[in-house]
């Protein structure tokens, strides 16, 4: 099967810098705009933010360090604003965090860093809003779950009916 070379092409919206021993992945202001024009960022299979993927590539591939940055002005005071308006970047910067605290070989430019990190910056902000953040969370009181993830109230009900148990994975 032949692929063509549309197939097989880099992201018009990343840009790559080699270095010694650290790839720096840059993504342009066009990645980073997608989310401000209501596109979703972290999963369009086109010219995107979606940077993990291409990180664990440059890592694996070339065992070189990755270190992600933006070439767009990060500035805290600003981006304080965006953190209440824009759910699509925020997820994109969680996404950042918690690919950063689990791959010790991926790193942060020194201003994303500190959006992320300084006082009053995106980790911050979310551990503030947390709460409010979390999705589909529930009132009720938790069930005892038995250990094949199945509560007594749900196979009591089933037992009560013809209806077949959820099983869970």
């Amino acid at each position: 099967m032949n692929q063509t070379t549309e197939e097989n092409k880099l992201p018009d919206y990343i840009q790559y810098m080699e270095k010694d021993q650290e790839t720096e992945m840059i993504l342009k202001k066009e990645a980073v705009e997608k989310g401000e024009e209501g596109e979703n960022i972290q999963g369009d299979l086109e010219d995107s933010a979606d940077f993990e993927g291409w990180a664990v590539i440059l890592n694996r591939n070339f065992q070189k360090n990755v270190k992600l940055s933006m070439d767009i002005e990060l500035d805290l005071d600003e981006m304080k604003e965006k953190f209440e308006e824009d759910g699509h970047f925020n997820r994109f910067l969680y996404r950042v965090i918690q690919f950063w605290e689990e791959y010790p070989w991926f790193f942060l430019s020194d201003n994303l860093d500190e959006i992320l990190f300084a006082e009053g910056g995106f980790d911050d902000w979310l551990s503030k809003s947390r709460e409010r953040l979390i999705d589909n969370e529930s009132d009720a009181v938790t069930e005892d779950v038995t250990e094949d993830g199945i509560s007594e109230e749900q196979t009591d009900g089933c037992l009560d009916s013809k209806a077949e148990p959820l099983l869970h994975r």
